[in-house]
């Protein structure tokens, strides 16, 4: 860790995650007509979150934030 004399530097605010978030497709049928995926990727820890999608609508990536990334940071 970086010192400044006998001081360690510490960051004054808290590290937050920034998530980005991309919808993948059409791409061929799966297993359950699936041909769509969304992806969140924590840019911070480089850790990644994926769910397979039959059709986009606003109810699943909200769903998907909701689960995957809100109440996965917790």
């Amino acid at each position: 860790m970086p010192t400044i004399g006998n001081m360690p530097h510490i960051p004054t605010e808290p590290l937050t995650p920034i998530w980005g978030l991309d919808l993948i497709g059409p791409m061929s049928q799966g297993k359950g007509q699936v041909k769509y995926a969304v992806v969140a990727v924590d840019y911070f820890t480089k850790w990644v979150e994926v769910e397979a999608l039959v059709t986009i609508t606003t109810a699943r990536m909200e769903d998907f934030v909701w689960t995957h990334i809100y109440l996965g940071s917790l």
